[in-house]
């Protein structure tokens, strides 16, 4: 059974990242709203730059949670989307468990 759990581990990344890939490529893309740079541009860089600087306000913290706190935060979160959505979007409603 170890060794089976030991397929099924290895297994898993490559295809996680294989169904990443096919879903993205089977999107329509047609152009881009104008109000998405800005949106990316706060997830990417203003959100994981407050992250740090709470994280330093806040005490002293060892360096690695300080990593894996920036990254999180620069990390794509489908609960804030569809909360977001939600919020902004007459007559749509999420699973109750996003939000």
């Amino acid at each position: 059974i170890d060794r089976l759990l030991q397929f099924l581990q290895n297994a898993s990344v490559p295809c996680a990242l294989f169904t990443l890939g096919v879903t993205v490529a089977l999107r329509p893309f047609t152009q881009v709203p104008w109000k998405v740079p800005p949106l990316i541009l706060i997830k990417l860089v203003a959100h994981p730059v407050l992250a740090l600087i709470l994280m330093t306000a806040f005490g002293p913290f060892d360096p690695d949670w300080v990593k894996t706190v920036v990254l999180m935060a620069a990390l794509r979160r489908r609960s804030t989307c569809s909360c977001w959505r939600a919020n902004t979007t007459p007559g749509w409603s999420p699973r109750p468990a996003r939000c």
